[in-house]
């Protein structure tokens, strides 16, 4: 499946930690205190660096490894095949790279991105994409 998020104002913050940059995957594993996640996070052959992201409660649920994903952070797009989705409920890897919260909730399924692009060219034409289908509020199918 091909899916885009879309963020406006207020996204930078996260977008700053974990896309704009990446994080180192050994220190992220080392840092986790929880055995259940930290063992699914090192099942993982991810590369030394990674970048992370989180769609959010409802919109995760559609998320499987292998989807490929666009993330347009207000004037930024990105692109990227989702490598794998991690369960943290309490938010615990949140915590490590320094995402902000939304109303106290923790990010609870934080996803493992494969290569990742910017597509700034192009961010300003991703909503009039067509053939897109509304899941939930600013997240779309775009492709099967």
């Amino acid at each position: 499946m091909v899916y885009l998020r879309t963020y406006g104002e207020g996204s930078h913050q996260n977008e700053r930690r974990t896309l704009l940059k990446s994080v180192n995957f050994v220190d992220l594993i080392a840092n986790v205190n929880n055995p259940v996640v930290r063992a699914e996070l090192a099942k993982n052959s991810s590369p030394l660096e990674v970048h992370l992201w989180d769609f959010g409660k409802r919109a995760s649920g559609h998320i499987k490894a292998g989807d490929v994903a666009y993330i347009l952070c207000e004037d930024t797009l990105y692109y990227s095949k989702v490598a794998a989705k991690i369960s943290d409920p309490a938010g615990e890897i949140e915590d490590v790279v320094g995402w902000h919260r939304i109303q106290d909730s923790p990010w609870a399924n934080p996803v493992l991105l494969g290569s990742l692009v910017r597509l700034e060219a192009l961010a300003s034409v991703a909503t009039l994409l067509p053939g897109k289908h509304q899941l939930e509020g600013n997240f779309y199918k775009l492709a099967a």
